[in-house]
């Protein structure tokens, strides 16, 4: 009886995917309307990321484009347009008929951002979420039919979208690991770069400036362990987190705890009533960490993309690896070795941050390795990368997708 119901499924999937595949192929060519441009990020969820930023440049600077965010939230929606933007609920029929009609469309993972289908025939503009270490050849593909292979490669590829990336060794890197022509890749630097020049203020972090007077304070940003498969680790749990809380209060030191989307569902529940430790765990408040990022003092992460990234902001960065050695073996693993990537000291415990947060406040020993790794990271981390997108957008346009891999 599974068996018979596995396959019902499998030719249920199957034939869903055969019907989208047909319909994007016929959305294809759908008419566009000159100068309609679409933004959306992480799967409509959020508004926040690489794109975000691309489209609060685009509203501030070139109001002949119009600029539209699309989201399956309409609590996001409602946040936009209070903002003065434009935004629609995508399975509403403006929300509908403005994907079908984009011109060009902005994202920060993959079509799902916006809509797999509706924005077929439009220009594909990829921002992704940053260049990290992790190896993504190793995060093995689920096995697919050849109908869903087939749709994939149509409506789901990376392949016929324009790249805008950080540096020389993005292009290397994701061009092997999504197959992709160099042709269409452009070194411009990445939206939520221009956030640690552009931005001088956030109302939370001024809010826990004037409760924690003369305090540093640190965002500590961990990526997943397996897409928080496997629940919290002893080593961030809420016991231990209230023993680092106390030292945090003796050194003054207010830390920002956001973990990694894929972990929110281990944090639920949990007591956040702590003097030195914010649990950032509302997505409405902290979902897009660059809004407050960029006027902290320090920052700790370990594996996360953000440790590229943060570069840019030129600040320093402890990496807590407490689980270095499994992360490697058993999760992602890196496309470089870590002490090639890291400037700062790189901890095991939380005795050692702590003792590490103290010494940096004291002396920044690290900045010029960081210079080092900015240079080869964020290049063009100068506050221009929207504006160097835009401009490569709108000659993608002119000239029919022609393009070379080159600095803008």
């Amino acid at each position: 009886m599974n068996g018979s119901k596995t396959t019902i499924k499998s030719l249920v999937r199957d034939i869903t995917y055969f019907i989208m595949l047909y319909i994007s192929k016929i959305l294809v060519h759908f008419p566009k309307k000159e100068n309609l441009w679409v933004f959306g990020a992480w799967r409509g969820k959020l508004y926040a990321d690489n794109s975000k930023y691309m489209f609060e440049y685009v509203n501030k600077f070139h109001p002949e484009i119009n600029a539209v965010w699309i989201s399956r939230e309409k609590i996001v929606v409602k946040e936009i347009r209070q903002k003065g933007y434009k935004a629609y609920h995508r399975n509403n029929l403006m929300g509908i008929m403005t994907c079908l009609r984009a011109q060009a469309a902005f994202l920060t993972e993959d079509r799902h951002d916006i809509s797999r289908i509706l924005i077929s025939g439009a220009i594909i503009v990829q921002l992704w979420h940053g260049m990290g270490i992790k190896d993504i050849m190793r995060i093995s593909p689920k096995e697919r039919s050849s109908v869903q292979e087939r749709y994939d490669m149509v409506v789901h590829s990376h392949q016929d979208e324009y790249w805008m990336v950080a540096c020389e060794e993005a292009v290397e890197k994701y061009s092997k690991a999504f197959s992709l022509s160099k042709q269409k890749m452009f070194i411009t630097g990445q939206p939520k770069d221009d956030t640690f020049i552009n931005i001088a203020g956030n109302v939370f972090i001024e809010r826990i400036r004037k409760a924690h007077s003369n305090c540093k304070i640190v965002v500590y940003l961990p990526t997943h362990r397996n897409f928080g498969a496997k629940g919290t680790t002893a080593v961030l749990s809420y016991e231990v987190l209230k023993e680092v809380n106390d030292k945090l209060a003796q050194k003054n030191i207010v830390m920002i705890f956001k973990p990694h989307a894929h972990e929110f569902k281990n944090y639920d529940g949990v007591n956040v009533d702590l003097s030195n430790i914010v649990f950032a765990t509302d997505s409405q408040v902290y979902g897009d960490v660059y809004e407050f990022l960029p006027v902290c003092d320090m920052m700790i992460t370990d594996y996360s993309g953000v440790m590229l990234g943060y570069l840019a902001s030129r600040k320093p960065m402890i990496y807590f690896a407490y689980d270095l050695d499994e992360y490697i073996s058993a999760d992602a693993g890196f496309c470089y070795t870590y002490d090639e990537v890291t400037a700062g000291p790189v901890c095991r415990s939380w005795n050692e941050v702590i003792e590490a947060l103290g010494q940096l406040a004291q002396e920044d020993v690290y900045a010029e390795r960081r210079e080092q790794l900015r240079k080869r990271f964020c290049p063009m981390a100068d506050g221009d990368s929207c504006k160097r997108i835009f401009m490569k957008v709108r000659e993608i346009r002119t000239n029919a997708g022609v393009g070379v891999n080159e600095k803008v």
